[in-house]
């Protein structure tokens, strides 16, 4: 039990990391400028999403303490909250993102070009923020539940099947600034799939009649 739960956190943190190491040989060849402005943009961009994972350690214990007790509403209330709470504050980093986003780059560099490269970067990466925050809070919600297969499968196809193949597509299609769109398009596409997911696991917990009060 405690190796399929978590091996989601695993394979989401090497895939991750694998993912990190693909784009950074890829803006490579661009030149050395691209691969600052994009290990800068990474760092500001953890930032928001750093919020989301202590709300993945706050919420975590009361999903499965809940689940454990078959009080599956308070659970679903719970989660719900957390990805609505998640939500709100994405969206509120993606317009101060939008908005001063070169005054950001530039208070972490001053070099003219790679902060202007950074600028452009960081205002598209950061419109994956507010799905990448419930995307992976869902995830993690089936993964305090005991959901261990479902939640591996799920990571497995946001940052392996998915994320790295299409860094080498837009990579080669689009350029340079094809592989900053690829996590907002991996993480509209895995939306509705984790969705579906999280619905289904819900059914079978309704049909089972131990919903709770």
């Amino acid at each position: 039990m405690i190796l399929s739960v978590g091996l989601a956190s695993a394979l989401t943190t090497g895939l991750a990391n694998a993912s990190n190491m693909v784009i950074v040989r890829l803006a490579a060849s661009y030149g050395d400028i691209p691969v600052a402005a994009y290990g800068i943009v990474k760092r500001i961009d953890q930032f928001p999403l750093g919020i989301s994972m202590g709300l993945c350690q706050g919420f975590m214990p009361l999903v499965g303490y809940n689940y454990a007790a078959k009080n599956h509403k308070r659970m679903r209330q719970v989660s719900v909250f957390s990805w609505k709470t998640a939500m709100a504050i994405a969206a509120g980093f993606v317009v101060c993102f939008l908005g001063l986003a070169p005054w950001i780059l530039h208070a972490f560099i001053q070099e003219t070009e790679t902060s202007t490269l950074g600028a452009s970067f960081l205002r598209i990466a950061c419109l994956a923020v507010p799905l990448t925050s419930v995307n992976a809070l869902i995830i993690y919600t089936l993964q305090a539940m005991g959901k261990g297969l479902q939640s591996s499968i799920l990571s497995l196809c946001r940052q392996g099947a998915l994320n790295i193949p299409f860094l080498f597509l837009m990579n080669w299609l689009v350029g340079l600034y094809g592989m900053i769109w690829v996590q907002l398009i991996i993480e509209a596409i895995m939306l509705p799939i984790v969705l579906s997911m999280y619905g289904h696991t819900w059914k079978g917990l309704e049909k089972g009649g131990n919903v709770g009060s």
